[in-house]
């Protein structure tokens, strides 16, 4: 699947749609982009990527040292560029890039050290503008549907054994994003949901037949599709919603 910095090939600097994020921001394009509505949603989106060790939040100045020097452990660990991540992130959240959107996506692979900030990235958000905003949640599992496959040895009750390979920290962690999304009045969009139907339940392969995901927290092509479906169902859910309803109008 393609990346963010692919994607900005893809110019739609007229999009009303802005995506940020990381990987996991791509893993959405890509879903996005197998929308039959996707000309609806102003695709291609205007994106921005933020590196996977920055982390697309917005972190007050008071808390910039604290955030890189003991909250951010895998920025310590991949030992990443503090001018760097400031640039990536500062930008993202401009009022330049923030301005214009009806729509704004924030997709990060989140950690509880990012979802410490959301609350701040929310209220930066809306000081900047009125458009509707998507909180994309985790789908981190334990395994890949190969890895599932190859633990479990059979399709026969592989979507039941899947639901094993959950994991709890993603549960914790779409938990506080939804409550937070709910607090400051924005919209919380589940994408393990899409993979995870129910707690019972996990689909590991796709309507061909192939993997969904190719490690522990990416998508296929066919995962793609499968995430597009949900996303385009949820939307549509949405619509006895002014928000959701002037969205899709737009």
């Amino acid at each position: 699947m393609g990346t963010l910095a692919q994607a900005r090939g893809q110019k739609n600097n007229d999009s009303k749609t802005y995506l940020v994020g990381d990987s996991q921001a791509a893993d959405m394009l890509n879903a996005i982009s197998q929308i039959e509505t996707a000309p609806s949603l102003n695709f291609p989106p205007r994106v921005h990527h933020v590196q996977y060790s920055c982390g697309a939040v917005v972190v007050p100045t008071k808390n910039l040292d604290k955030f890189y020097n003991d909250e951010n452990i895998l920025f310590i660990k991949t030992k990443s560029n503090r001018e760097q991540c400031e640039k990536q992130r500062n930008t993202a959240f401009s009022p330049n890039a923030l301005k214009g959107s009806n729509l704004i996506i924030i997709s990060p692979y989140w950690s509880k050290y990012l979802t410490k900030y959301l609350p701040d990235t929310i209220a930066h958000i809306q000081k900047e503008t009125k458009a509707t905003i998507v909180i994309v949640g985790q789908k981190h599992m334990l395994a890949s549907s190969t890895g599932i496959y190859q633990k479990h040895k059979s399709f026969a009750g592989i979507e039941e054994a899947a639901a094993g390979f959950i994991d709890p920290e993603t549960i914790a962690i779409n938990k506080e994003i939804e409550i937070i999304a709910n607090q400051k009045g924005v919209l919380f969009f589940n994408s393990l949901s899409a993979l995870c139907p129910t707690a019972q339940s996990c689909q590991v392969v796709g309507s061909r037949g192939g993997p969904i995901t190719y490690d522990t927290h990416h998508l296929t092509p066919e995962g793609a599709e499968l995430m597009g479906r949900h996303f385009a169902s949820w939307l549509a859910g949405l619509n006895h919603r002014s928000t959701a309803t002037s969205l899709m109008e737009q």
